[in-house]
C-alpha cells in the first residue's frame, strides 16, 4: 500500500499504474492498479482518517483536459443522500453536492469520439446513476514537488474507501466500470480481505455500516507525505 503522494480513483483520481502483471484490458475498461493515499481498509482506518462517511449518488460528469493527447480526464458531481458518520476532528460539514475528479478515458488513436474507460482494479469508477458509500477527508490546497498545485477538496482515502451501494446493498452496483448484481458482486468479493469495511458489511445496508463505525474507536492519526507539502500562496 502506497502512503506517500499517491492517488486513486476514489482519491485524487490520478491515473492508475500499469505493468505487465496488471489486469488485461477489456473491450470497455482498461484496468490498472491504484495506490492508496491514506490507510483505508478497516473500520478503524475509516474512523481515524475520514472526516465523514456518506451515501452518495453520481448525478453528472464532464470531460477534463489533462494535457494528454491520448487521454481525457473526468469530473463527477455527487449528491449526498445521507451522512452515516462524522469524526469529531472534522472541521467542515460535507456539502449536499460536490465534485470530485474521477478516472476518465483512453482515446483510441487519439480520437476523442472513440474512447475506452480507465478504471482501477477492485475499485468503483464512479459512474453516473450509481450509488456508493464512501469515506471522505477534506484537504486544503497544497503544492507538492512534481505535482504542482493540488486544489482543496473532498477526497476519498484510497482504493478501499468507496463501496458500491445500488439497491441499498453494500457490494451491489458499479465496480471497475461494470455493473454487478449480488451474485456477481459476491464472486468479485471472494479475494477481498475479511477485515475490510466492504467485506464486513457485504450484502448489508448503510445502517449496518453506520453501526459498525459507531462502535469502532479511532486510532492515533499518523502524518503521511500525502498530507504534507507547502501551502500554495
Amino acid at each position: 500500500m502506497c502512503l506517500t503522494g499517491c492517488g486513486s480513483a476514489g482519491g485524487n483520481a490520478t491515473s492508475p499504474s500499469f505493468s505487465t502483471s496488471d489486469p488485461p484490458a477489456t473491450a470497455n475498461v482498461l484496468l490498472g492498479y491504484g495506490e492508496d493515499r491514506l490507510p483505508n481498509e478497516t473500520p478503524k482506518d475509516w474512523v481515524t482518517y475520514a472526516d465523514h462517511v456518506a451515501v452518495v449518488t453520481v448525478t453528472g460528469q464532464k470531460d477534463v483536459d489533462i494535457g494528454d493527447a491520448t487521454s481525457v480526464g473526468r469530473r463527477v458531481t455527487l449528491r449526498v443522500e445521507k451522512v452515516l458518520w462524522s469524526g469529531e476532528h472534522a472541521d467542515a460539514e460535507l456539502p449536499k453536492t460536490f465534485t470530485q475528479l474521477g478516472l476518465g478515458w483512453k482515446l483510441r488513436d487519439g480520437d476523442v469520439n472513440d474512447r475506452q474507460k480507465i478504471g482501477t482494479s477492485g475499485t468503483p469508477r464512479l459512474e453516473v446513476g450509481h450509488t456508493y458509500i464512501s469515506a471522505y477527508v477534506w484537504e486544503s490546497a497544497r503544492c507538492a514537488e512534481g505535482d504542482g498545485k493540488i486544489p482543496a477538496g473532498w477526497r476519498g482515502l484510497g482504493t478501499q474507501s468507496t463501496l458500491p451501494y445500488d439497491d441499498n446493498t453494500v457490494g451491489v452496483g458499479e465496480l471497475e466500470g461494470t455493473t454487478r448484481g449480488l451474485a456477481q458482486a459476491r464472486a468479485a468479493a471472494e479475494d477481498t480481505p475479511v477485515y475490510t469495511v466492504g467485506a464486513l458489511t457485504f450484502g448489508k445496508s448503510a445502517a449496518d455500516v453506520q453501526q459498525l463505525l459507531a462502535k469502532t474507536t479511532p486510532g492515533k492519526r499518523k502524518q503521511f507525505a500525502v498530507q504534507s507539502g507547502s501551502t500554495c500562496e
